[in-house]
């Protein structure tokens, strides 16, 4: 059984949450990867970000419990000083909150990056984190 982590950022989960774009095919993958005994994670910086689109849909009259069961179904990583020191030493642009979530898969071992942004995909190979 692989002890692995499959770590998701919020463009995977809001695809998968929202049915858009390679949602249903991202779903697949996250099913196929748990089946197959990967863990996963995100940090808790998803929760957030999950939490304000669902609000912005029942705004909308939409429905956004997806996107939180997406989060409900995930181990949150807390934001450490670790993840922090790692996120303040990225070199390359990314956006802060990617940042963040970049640092924090570097920090997990063994950790699977799913994520549907291709820069984050980039600087992630610069850290030494493997992406699908």
């Amino acid at each position: 059984m692989v002890t692995a982590c499959l770590y998701i950022d919020t463009s995977v989960a809001m695809r998968i949450a929202l049915r858009e774009h390679d949602g249903e095919m991202l779903r697949a993958t996250v099913e196929r990867l748990q089946r197959s005994g990967y863990r996963l994670v995100s940090s808790r910086l998803l929760e957030l970000e999950c939490r304000r689109v669902a609000v912005r849909l029942a705004h909308e009259g939409r429905d956004g419990g997806s996107a939180e069961q997406l989060v409900a179904d995930c181990d949150l990583l807390d934001i450490d000083e670790d993840i922090w020191r790692v996120a303040m030493g990225i070199t390359q642009h990314v956006k802060t909150l990617d940042a963040l979530h970049l640092a924090t898969a570097a920090l997990i071992p063994e950790c699977l990056l799913l994520t549907s942004d291709a820069r984050m995909r980039e600087v992630a190979a610069s850290l030494g984190i493997q992406c699908l």
